[in-house]
């Protein structure tokens, strides 16, 4: 396995004035204008190549469909291309503080999720493309992701303008989170159930309501087919669902 920096020292038991003078030095020498633009470097690497070397680690008869998915439309190549934009991002501007990043962080990457307390969260799909990495990726990935998914649904200047409100609103969540308690930040969740929320990003409580009466109310939330027998097995479902070989397994 290849060797990672590690994650920086944790600073948030720190005063928060002291953090926040700490974080305006590092601005010295990462000036935020820096990240407004990017140029490909001299000797970009071919983004098929990337992906061609990341097959090589994946199912091989599932590859034609992967890459399939992937020409259907800018947005879907980006969903699949991680690697790529995290090569393109290597070489730009940051600060040097470095996170346990989400590493596919995109507009779609996001869903609502049954918690152990039957509450509706809001939180990230997966990740399955985690890394230690510059925390600028994932705010860059997710603000790309609305762009480039809205490519044929509005015009530049309407783009722009949701890139510039992702960036925002993460800026403004970050500074609230800055000045609450430790403890409160560790079990911060998104809850779906909270109408305030629910309106703010756009929800129709309605459906919210239906939803968390449903978690509440029924024994089994998600259908999953299995063979059953004493030793329960998901069942194939193909293309995209299937039991490996044994060849395929890791040795």
């Amino acid at each position: 396995m290849a060797e990672i920096d590690p994650l920086p020292p944790q600073t948030h038991g720190l005063p928060l004035q002291q953090r926040a003078n700490l974080g305006r030095a590092l601005r010295e020498t990462c000036k935020r204008s820096a990240h407004a633009d990017w140029t490909a470097a001299a000797g970009r690497r071919d983004p098929i190549d990337i992906l061609v070397e990341q097959g090589k680690s994946r199912l091989t008869d599932l590859l034609p469909l992967r890459y399939a998915r992937m020409k259907a439309s800018p947005f879907a190549f980006l969903r699949g291309s991680a690697a790529v934009m995290a090569a393109d991002l290597a070489g730009t501007p940051s600060n040097g503080l470095l996170v346990q990043a989400a590493g596919d962080c995109h507009c779609l990457n996001f869903g609502g999720f049954a918690t152990p307390e039957r509450r509706l969260s809001f939180d990230i799909n997966d990740f399955d493309e985690t890394s230690v990495a510059p925390w600028e990726w994932d705010v860059k990935r997710l603000a790309t992701s609305f762009v480039v998914a809205t490519l044929e649904v509005f015009d530049k200047l309407t783009r722009l303008d949701l890139a510039e409100t992702v960036a925002r609103a993460y800026r403004e969540a970050i500074s609230g989170i800055a000045t609450a308690p430790v403890l409160e930040t560790w079990y911060r969740v998104l809850s779906l159930d909270d109408t305030m929320v629910a309106a703010s990003i756009g929800l129709d409580p309605t459906i919210i309501h239906e939803a968390d009466r449903e978690l509440k109310h029924r024994p089994v939330l998600i259908n999953i087919e299995d063979s059953g027998g004493t030793n329960p097995k998901l069942k194939d479902k193909l293309p995209d669902l299937r039991h490996p070989t044994a060849a395929e397994l890791p040795q």
